[in-house]
């Protein structure tokens, strides 16, 4: 579950990853042309960094050469007067804002003097240049002369030479205006019009800029978004889990009020091998049942298990007068296949392969044997049908509302809310829908002795080599402990380190007769 949940995470995070230098919220921007022809320009530039490293912003002045005293150029950052940093390259000056520590969302204002934006009676001005790489929105321009503008012309000019028409309204004599909700990358706005010294005058007034600090959101924190995502689908999933368990739990008729009492016992279950056992106790088939059939084999004398310095040797064995039954006779012929003997520890593919046998013998047991409940069962099924159906569609809505997120639409966070909701629940139902399988009479009489032989094993520790019996042999607690899944004393972590199949070999010296662990 831990995977899925950071698959999920990842997910949310890409889906919610924005433009990789950030965005421009708002660009504002007016020209106040004077009776020579030159305007002063005032560019104000809202720009979100989001969460990621920046180096600041840069500015692109064409015709405005490196002569800060003709041009005045000043420039605030969140209405504090800041210095820029200027370099030119002969046809255009370069004004560079900002610094590495800037996040979320600055305003820059930017004011200087361009010549000639006027000339021969004729407004050409380039009002934003094609060099950006990122869309703008919220874009704005004015134009205010002291003489009536005529023949306008709006253009969005892009490299190389593909343009568009925009719309240059004129809501009062001499003065225009360019509203464009979002402007693409790689695009600019030029303004052309008409309009000399000898045509009628305008009383236009300047309009005054936007001040202060910059306003709107600030882009959503993709990685903040996926921990969300994942904390949310996380408690999602232990709340079912809970709920599971809660369902699933078998119900014990007692005499006593409260609840049952269980006494640890010295005795395993009657009529249950640790291999049945252990699944009985867990719910469902572990690698571990796995490793404890294996090694019951060893004590029946269906092999033969031989410890070296490294790895185990097993052969086939002679039972003698307890002849194999079938589902021992297939697992054993999947694993040998033909071969005389396999070592445990390297890589076999039909040991593999008969490994796989066994835990699908072992799963048939479960279902047959019964113990379990049908009706618990056919709820698990359903359960589990469910979760895998649910935990991609949450995974495909909460990756959605990510990217709503990213395009700062109000409907992202409680859509990946939803989906993370919907991701963990599902997961829950998928992985943990075998809580919900239920226990027979018979079923729940036999868990009540293998759960006291559980508690009992919890505290057992091997004993000397005093205290085995004539036959060199401890009691099969080893076995058992191993079915059970019990945390081992000191003596066992590196059974436990080492996974189920060294678990064999470890183990293989104190419950298997001492011919068939004859040092090879």
């Amino acid at each position: 579950m831990s995977l899925a949940l950071f698959l999920l995470g990842m997910a949310v995070v890409l889906g919610g990853e924005g433009p990789s230098s950030g965005r421009v919220t708002k660009m504002w921007i007016s020209a106040e042309i004077a009776e020579d022809g030159s305007a002063r320009i005032t560019e104000v530039i809202d720009y979100d960094f989001a969460w990621s490293e920046s180096s600041g912003i840069y500015v692109d002045l064409p015709g405005l050469f490196l002569d800060q005293e003709a041009a005045r150029i000043s420039t605030t950052e969140d209405g504090a007067p800041v210095r820029p940093k200027l370099t030119t390259d002969g046809w255009r000056t370069r004004i560079h804002l900002g610094d590495p520590d800037d996040i979320g969302i600055h305003r820059y204002r930017i004011r200087y003097t361009l010549k000639d934006v006027v000339h021969d009676g004729k407004l050409d001005w380039i009002a934003i240049g094609n060099a950006w790489k990122i869309d703008r929105d919220n874009v704005e321009i004015h134009v205010v002369a002291p003489y009536d503008l005529t023949g306008t012309r709006c253009v969005q000019n892009a490299a190389p030479s593909f343009r568009k028409s925009c719309t240059a309204e004129e809501p009062e004599p001499g003065h225009l205006v360019v509203t464009l909700d979002r402007l693409e990358a790689g695009r600019g706005v030029a303004l052309y019009a008409s309009g000399t010294q000898a045509g009628p005058a305008s009383e236009a007034a300047a309009p005054a800029p936007p001040s202060g600090a910059a306003d709107g959101d600030e882009l959503v924190n993709s990685a903040l978004t996926g921990l969300l995502a994942m904390g949310v689908a996380l408690c999602s999933a232990l709340l079912v889990v809970r709920l599971l368990r809660h369902v699933g739990r078998d119900r014990l008729a007692t005499d006593e009020p409260g609840p049952a009492v269980l006494t640890p016992t010295t005795s395993p279950p009657e009529g249950l091998s640790p291999a049945q056992g252990g699944p009985l106790v867990t719910g469902r088939v572990g690698i571990w049942h796995q490793a404890a059939w294996l090694l019951s084999a060893a004590i029946a004398g269906h092999i033969v298990l031989e410890a070296g310095e490294e790895y185990t040797t097993v052969r086939r064995g002679t039972a003698g007068d307890t002849p194999a039954d079938p589902v021992t006779e297939t697992v054993l012929d999947a694993m040998f296949a033909g071969r005389e003997e396999f070592i445990l520890g390297v890589h076999d593919w039909n040991f593999g392969r008969g490994w796989r046998v066994l835990g699908e013998q072992l799963a048939d047991w479960q279902r047959t044997s019964g113990l379990w409940d049908p009706a618990g069962e056919h709820r698990s099924r359903t359960a589990r049908r469910i979760g895998i159906a649910t935990a991609p569609l949450g995974l495909a809505i909460a990756t959605l509302g990510s990217v709503l997120n990213a395009h700062m639409n109000s409907a992202g966070w409680p859509v990946v809310v939803a989906g993370a909701v919907a991701a963990g629940t599902g997961l829950a139902l998928w992985l943990r829908g075998w809580e919900l399988r239920t226990r027979t009479a018979r079923g729940k009489a036999l868990w009540l002795q293998a759960e006291s032989f559980r508690r009992f094993l919890a505290d057992w520790e091997p004993p000397s080599t005093d205290e085995q019996s004539d036959d060199g042999q401890w009691p099969p607690y080893p076995l058992w402990a191993l079915a059970l899944v019990i945390v081992p004393p000191h003596r066992w972590t590196a059974m436990h380190r080492h996974g189920p199949v060294a678990a064999v070999g470890v183990l293989a010296p104190m419950v298997v007769p001492g011919p068939s662990t004859a040092a090879s």
